[in-house]
């Protein structure tokens, strides 16, 4: 009699998980809805905003972004002048107000940095660069979470609203707000662009404001993000560079293209 093998039977697939409620999705912001011609965020609005303070203060001199719970996205040119000047930093997120500090806001400790290796200090071409934090963010709470980066740079983000955020001065060679402020601002072909920057604009820039000024990001905001609302959350499309004073008629600001 010939042996019959009894065939195997094929395992159940397994069951998808459930869902995690506290699982972590980029670019979400904090709010039921925008505060219309406002510029202060609301508290932990931008959950992702991170700056550089001078080390044991809350002294501001630095934009960022938190991008993973050990990463966060900043400008090159900052981290260059913390190697020349021999600046001790730390990173602060979850924070609103600089003078009276919210629960959420966190003091962390960088571990090391990597600038873009075709930084251009005198152009300000690759203007970006990665904190490794020493230690990890606890995504749990929605205070603070990373923004979302572009998936590929098919996307050139022109004449979209974007924002820009961060602790910056208000005016060229102002006053330093003590909250977290923010802008919405419209981008432009980099071609557009060139009218008032010629070839310093480089394809790895992205510009953006008025033609006739008034909104900008200024100094201090350096190295902060510039986001854009894709409608399922924000992702971050620039980090702010650089441009002729802040908010000037006829001199868009001038972004790392982050795409």
């Amino acid at each position: 009699m010939a042996n019959s093998k009894v065939p195997t039977p094929e395992p159940e697939p397994e069951p998808e998980p459930e869902p995690d409620p506290n699982a972590c999705k980029c670019g979400q912001a904090n709010r039921n809805i925008r505060i219309v011609g406002g510029v202060e965020t609301l508290v932990n609005e931008y959950p992702w905003q991170a700056a550089l303070v001078i080390s044991g203060t809350s002294q501001v001199f630095s934009g960022a972004s938190v991008i993973g719970s050990n990463h966060i996205l900043t400008a090159a040119h900052t981290i260059q002048g913390v190697i020349d000047n021999d600046i001790s930093y730390q990173v602060l997120v979850g924070a609103h107000g600089l003078t009276n500090a919210a629960s959420s806001q966190l003091i962390l400790n960088a571990d090391r940095f990597i600038q873009h290796p075709g930084f251009d200090s005198t152009l300000l071409d690759n203007d970006i660069a990665i904190i490794v934090l020493r230690d990890s963010i606890d995504f749990t709470s929605s205070e603070v979470r990373p923004v979302c980066l572009p998936n590929s740079d098919a996307d050139a983000y022109d004449s979209v609203t974007a924002t820009v955020s961060g602790w910056g001065t208000t005016s060229f060679e102002g006053s330093q707000p003590d909250v977290l402020m923010e802008v919405d601002v419209p981008t432009m072909s980099n071609s557009k662009c060139q009218i008032s920057y010629g070839n310093f604009i480089t394809d790895n820039m992205i510009c953006a404001g008025f033609d006739a000024g008034g909104k900008d990001g200024c100094q201090g905001d350096s190295g902060g993000p510039l986001t854009y609302n894709s409608g399922s959350g924000y992702i971050q499309i620039g980090i702010v560079s650089w441009g002729n004073g802040c908010a000037d008629a006829g001199f868009p600001g001038v972004y790392t293209r982050v795409s």
